[in-house]
């Protein structure tokens, strides 16, 4: 937040069902669809028109939908470290994320035995603040949004989003490969990607890595304004 808040007013969400925000009652319709309308509705509430919207994993997905479905809201969009599917991962199996049953003691669990995955050696008192923050969710929130983000696909959307996107992404990620990062990357008809070199092999950057991100985003939204400016000069229409 640091870097970005120097030149931006910077609004983090916490999505529904997450955070400090309302969990839903069971029977709930998730969808990211649902994610990308309640970001729209906190924008009206807001009285914010247009947004530079960036996304880190699941929130990136959410991003996706939400450039298909509003881009007149959208300034530019940046996904960093979001998968299009899960269940083509080579090794990844539904079976291994926690379930509804297994209550907060499997959630802990589950949590504590993925987070180095997630953001790599770092300082143990960073990694226990990380796995209290994951374990203190709901856990039929975390099983449910999980198979939501396990039974979609956001492949088919790329090639729909008209808004200028960066895609920030490293080599960490043990299946998935930056080849098939940049093949997907490539869909999106107005984008770039940048690679985050990473010390202790994290997947979740923006976290082991927060201010190689916000440098990466800064950098790209300074062209963005420098391109805007060009067009301006020019008598363009932006």
């Amino acid at each position: 937040v640091p870097p970005l808040s120097s030149k931006y007013a910077v609004v983090r969400v916490d999505l529904r069902g997450w955070g400090k925000s309302t969990v839903p009652p069971e029977g709930y319709p998730w969808s990211m669809d649902n994610f990308a309308s309640d970001i729209k509705k906190l924008m009206d509430k807001l009285g914010l028109q247009k947004v530079h919207l960036v996304g880190t994993k699941m929130g990136g997905r959410i991003a996706i939908h939400f450039a298909r479905d509003y881009p007149d809201r959208l300034h530019s969009m940046t996904l960093i470290t979001t998968p299009m599917a899960l269940n083509t991962m080579p090794n990844a199996s539904r079976e291994q994320a926690p379930k509804t049953a297994e209550g907060k003691k499997g959630l802990e669990h589950w949590v504590r035995s993925t987070m180095q995955e997630r953001i790599g050696k770092v300082d143990p008192e960073m990694m226990e603040w990380w796995i209290k923050l994951y374990s203190s969710h709901s856990p039929r929130v975390v099983s449910e949004v999980f198979d939501l983000a396990w039974g979609t696909d956001e492949t088919s959307n790329l090639a729909k989003i008209k808004v200028p996107t960066l895609v920030i992404d490293s080599k960490a990620h043990p299946r998935r490969s930056l080849d098939g990062i940049k093949k997907w990357q490539s869909l999106i008809a107005d984008s770039k990607l940048v690679v985050i070199p990473v010390a202790n092999e994290g997947r979740m950057i923006a976290v082991s890595e927060p201010y190689a991100c916000a440098a990466a985003l800064l950098g790209f939204l300074d062209d963005l304004s420098h391109k805007k400016s060009q067009a301006t000069a020019q008598g363009e229409v932006c």
